[in-house]
């Protein structure tokens, strides 16, 4: 039990300190690439990673004859990809929070065409 508090607590001190920082910004240049990667972030990690653990964990029993047919393919192995995937669009969060505070425009590129990874804008902000 002492687990579920420590990671239910933890994930909303991050989602909200983070949604603090992608909401109250003043730059309208910069707040729509932070909302937007603020949002995929909590999207993956928040409702669908989290959602899925929770699942998995209270009903395992309940799911075990469905994981013994799936060669163990189980909501867990789904929990560690959405929330890689939302750690991975919280780092590129911070990324767009650094490349603000040295005054450039950060902006949302796709490696592959479906990977988003912010990069600076060849435009400086002024």
């Amino acid at each position: 039990a002492s687990f579920i508090i420590i990671f239910i607590t933890s994930s909303l001190i991050v989602t909200f300190w983070t949604a603090y920082m992608a909401f109250n910004d003043s730059d309208p240049l910069c707040r729509p690439v932070r909302v937007k990667l603020w949002i995929w972030s909590f999207i993956t990690f928040g409702i669908f990673g989290a959602v899925t653990w929770l699942v998995d964990f209270h009903l395992c029993d309940l799911l075990m004859p469905v994981y013994l047919q799936s060669y163990g393919f189980t909501l867990h192995v789904l929990w560690h990809i959405f929330s890689s995937m939302g750690t991975f669009f919280t780092v590129q969060f911070l990324i767009a929070l650094r490349l603000q505070h040295l005054k450039q425009r950060p902006e949302i590129q796709f490696l592959y065409g479906f990977l988003p990874v912010c990069q600076p804008s060849q435009h400086k902000q002024g």
